[in-house]
């Protein structure tokens, strides 16, 4: 009787030591599967903010990048229209520069350039081919009957004067007038057609 009494009484320890075992195993499972559950959820959580703020980025990437590429194509716009403008005053300078009224504007040009140089010996003067006569005849009416005047195609459209030994030119033409004011004219032009830039209009 005592073998069995025993018998049941470590029966009973063992099972209710493995109940306890069980138990114990079945919190920390519990615990363990709670705080794999938090952690994929913070990860995820994580994650997503990660993956929000990337995207914000790429958005705002992409907003700059259109900006900058409308921005591009207005300007080169503007200034395909301003060029197309100032080409037509180029056309204006040979048309004048072939009509009647240029012998009138070429005295002008040469009284002006011979004024900047007076004092000088020994110059020569650069006309037009075609207006070389005329230009000889004005010397000639204004004290500069001995001063030679040579024909040259770089002066198409005024008049120049140098040295002999070309070590120095004036030059009074209507396109070199032009191109000193080309820059103004630009900005000139571009303001007339499109108005102030929002850099101009906080300066």
């Amino acid at each position: 009787m005592k073998g069995a009494a025993l018998f049941e009484t470590m029966t009973r320890q063992v099972d209710a030591e493995r109940e306890s075992n069980r138990a114990a195993a079945a919190a920390e499972g519990s615990a363990i599967a709670a705080d794999a559950r938090a952690r994929g959820s913070a990860g995820r959580d994580a994650t997503l903010k990660t993956t929000d703020t990337e995207m914000a980025m790429l958005d705002e990437r992409a907003r700059q990048k259109a900006s900058a590429e409308a921005a591009r194509a207005d300007l080169s716009m503007k200034n395909d229209v301003v060029l197309e403008a100032l080409s037509k005053i180029q056309g204006e300078i040979a048309r004048i520069a072939a009509s009647d009224a240029f012998p009138g504007i070429l005295e002008t040009l040469l009284a002006q350039v011979m004024e900047v140089v007076e004092g000088e010996e020994g110059i020569v003067v650069l006309a037009p081919d075609k207006h070389v006569d005329s230009v000889r005849a004005w010397l000639a009416a204004n004290g500069h009957a001995d001063t030679p005047v040579d024909p040259s195609s770089e002066v198409a459209t005024g008049v120049a004067v140098q040295d002999p030994g070309r070590t120095w030119r004036v030059s009074n033409t209507l396109h070199g007038r032009y191109t000193r004011a080309e820059q103004q004219a630009r900005r000139v032009c571009m303001t007339s057609l499109f108005g102030r830039s929002s850099a101009e209009e906080r300066a």
